[in-house]
């Protein structure tokens, strides 16, 4: 019994200090470094209530009440001591003016705010951090008379500290977020709600990040018309000069130091993976929607500085060691009539750069595509593709050295079917059971170092396709067994057992030079079918008009398809928001 009075007059005594420390410092950190005035409206033995931090009348800061919490009344506290932080309301308006954070002092320089290794060390054994709530409603976003609220509910934040390095556990109970528009099409233009787990470390003191991992489960977002006819995904428009004009002349290659800069903001390791996502594009002009769901989403990335760099690029370029990974199972796209458009079973991409080559490889399994252009063709009049190309061609670009290392590329694609359905296109469908390319591009270094054509570049591209078909007509879509050899049936335009393609290119790495370059190809092929019915002829002429349609013509390419465009936002003179806060 005395142990454990001793023991919570212990924590006790500690909770009062620590208390003291961190007020004391705020006191001094609000009146010293930021242009804010801090309210406090009582003061307990281990609580504050009615904090308020008030930058400008527009932009507020308040917390209902911060306490000190122990293990002693709470055994699902992760550490001795927890600071606790009530419901907290963050109000900004983006139209009002926003002053200077720091205040400007003469004579007077204010350096970084430092924490000693053992105060770190000490807060990170003994404290976690805990918020209950917070609520961010800011006005003016991006977008005149928008608003976009986000409530965040179950914070919790665990340090830990070891030699040099300092670590995070960040969690996420619930957050959901909207933002909203004064608009007569849609008010409401996205909304999002999702659970996290944020961790990773941190060198000290240079608070270079080391490693980072996220976890994001139960994702579900809609993403409204109105987003994408207020302009908000557009990105900024370039500033033209004439020094932009002149430079635009001259190419300009990417140097070490833009990418040693990247990397620097790069943790060496990351992980990032979606756990049951849904998202909704919604179309109320049309009462349309789009449904997309995925079961899981992995993102791996690594580098490792320690090693030698890769350098063999033309004009000299050093990149990392690193290799990148991602995985994608069990996606499906679903229309508003909860037909399948896309289907996906397994996605996976990696690619690997080490010191003195490059790797990739491609693989999916079960890819079924079914494209109704009578459907989805208001979806692709929605997207602003013109500001889109033209924002994007005005950007001064930046090329990518010459690579003069080996490249390995593979790639295994099964189980493929493809649909399609062009307006008064008579609908075909295609696919395969099985196929793999692999690409190869190497340098052959010979013994004559010193003669100018001793290196030469082999190409060298592989080809295996396995039951390949191309159906025409009505119910082409339906998935069938293969036939048996030498049989068939009316409606498939091309039938392919086996194909077996495989070339090499083999050319002087320095031109000009004696040596002309050589090609081989060898091909073998096994039961080819060819269908001559007036039914193909017309399905694929009329493929070939479509694809030949001159670049410039915008108009809609189908005649039985009307491209819809949905009326342009109109702004209202008031902000709705300004008046009445909305119910979210």
């Amino acid at each position: 019994m005395s142990l454990l009075l001793v023991s919570f007059l212990l924590i006790l005594l500690l909770g009062i200090v620590l208390l003291c420390v961190i007020f004391r410092w705020l006191v001094r950190f609000f009146q010293t470094a930021l242009n804010a005035e801090l309210k406090i409206k009582s003061v307990g033995l281990f609580s504050v209530q009615g904090v308020s931090i008030q930058f400008h009348p527009q932009h507020t800061l308040e917390i209902d009440r911060i306490w000190i919490s122990s293990k002693l009344l709470n055994q699902d506290l992760p550490r001795y001591l927890a600071l606790c932080v009530g419901e907290t309301r963050i109000r900004f308006d983006l139209q009002a003016p926003l002053g200077p954070l720091v205040k400007k002092s003469e004579g007077k320089k204010h350096g970084k705010i430092t924490v000693s290794p053992t105060t770190l060390r000490f807060l990170s054994q003994l404290l976690s951090f805990h918020v209950s709530s917070i609520n961010v409603m800011v006005l003016n976003i991006a977008l005149s008379e928008s608003l976009w609220h986000m409530t965040i509910a179950g914070i919790t934040l665990l340090l830990d500290h070891q030699s040099k390095r300092l670590a995070w556990d960040f969690s996420v109970g619930q957050l959901s977020s909207k933002v909203l528009k004064s608009s007569q099409l849609d008010i409401c233009l996205a909304e999002v709600a999702l659970s996290l787990l944020l961790s990773g470390d941190v060198s000290l003191p240079e608070m270079k990040p080391g490693c980072l991992s996220l976890s994001v489960r139960t994702l579900i977002a809609e993403l409204h018309e109105g987003l994408f006819l207020s302009q908000l995904l557009l990105p900024p428009s370039p500033k033209k000069s004439v020094q932009d004009a002149s430079e635009c002349e001259i190419t300009e290659f990417i140097q070490t130091e833009t990418v040693e800069r990247f990397h620097q903001l790069i943790p060496h390791k990351v992980n990032v993976e979606f756990d049951n996502t849904n998202v909704t594009l919604s179309m109320h002009s049309q009462k349309r929607h789009l449904n997309w769901t995925l079961k899981s989403l992995k993102v791996a990335y690594g580098r490792d500085d320690e090693q030698l760099p890769l350098k063999s690029f033309t004009p000299e370029l050093n990149f990392p060691q690193s290799s990148l990974e991602l995985l994608l199972e069990d996606g499906l796209l679903l229309s508003q009539s909860r037909q399948r458009i896309l289907c996906v079973n397994t996605l996976k991409t990696t690619l690997q750069v080490t010191s003195i080559d490059i790797a990739g490889s491609f693989t999916v399994n079960t890819c079924i595509i079914h494209y109704r252009h009578q459907e989805f063709s208001h979806w692709l009049n929605l997207f602003p593709w013109e500001q889109l190309i033209h924002r994007k061609a005005a950007h001064r670009k930046r090329r990518l050295p010459h690579l003069d290392a080996p490249v390995m590329i593979t790639s295994s694609v099964s189980n493929i079917n493809v649909s399609v359905q062009l307006g008064d296109t008579t609908p075909f469908a295609l696919g395969f059971l099985s196929a793999s390319a692999e690409l190869q591009h190497l340098l052959d270094i010979k013994d004559d170092i010193e003669s100018p054509e001793s290196q030469n570049v082999h190409q060298r591209a592989s080809l295996s396709l396995d039951n390949f078909w191309w159906r025409v007509g009505q119910g082409s879509h339906i998935q069938q067994a293969p036939h048996p050899p030498g049989k068939h049936v009316w409606g498939e335009a091309l039938i392919l057992d086996s194909l077996s393609l495989q070339g090499s290119f083999n050319r002087p790495h320095t031109e000009p030079s004696s040596q002309s370059p050589s090609l081989s190809v060898e091909s073998s092929l096994k039961g080819l079918q060819v269908e001559l019915s007036e039914t193909c002829a017309l399905c694929l002429s009329r493929l070939l008009s479509l694809i030949c349609v001159p670049p410039r013509d915008t108009g809609p390419q189908l005649s039985d398809v009307a491209s819809v465009s949905p009326p342009s936002d109109e702004r209202h003179p008031t902000h709705p928001f300004l008046t009445a806060t909305p119910a979210v």
